[in-house]
């Protein structure tokens, strides 16, 4: 725990997953000068060795992301097309989420 204040008072994420009820993985790309955080369902039983398919993989719900962005940035969920609300907090802007079955891109764009 005290590694982990450490890090967080001396490096801040562009990209960061603030919550989540399930598991989640992001991966952060850029294209075209937008930032682009792919939001993976990691849900599963692919950690069991005893598990050798999967019948039923849980939604992520619930899910807020932040990242590091002024007050022009605009959220918008990849491939619905839906704008997402904004909230702006010391630098960042604070988004959510509220259901991925397996994959959703948010794409953050400037006005």
């Amino acid at each position: 725990m005290l590694i982990k204040k450490i890090a967080e008072l001396t490096y801040e994420p562009v990209a960061k997953l603030e919550s989540v009820r399930g598991c989640a993985e992001i991966v952060c790309l850029e294209k075209n000068g937008r930032l682009m955080l792919q939001i993976i369902n990691a849900n599963g039983s692919h950690t069991d060795p005893t598990s050798m398919s999967e019948d039923d993989i849980p939604p992520l719900v619930d899910i807020e992301l932040s990242v590091r962005a002024d007050k022009n940035t605009i959220v918008t969920l990849q491939p619905d097309g839906k704008k997402l609300d904004v909230k702006y907090k010391d630098g960042r802007a604070y988004f959510k989420v509220d259901r991925i079955d397996i994959h959703a891109i948010a794409e953050i764009s400037k006005n």
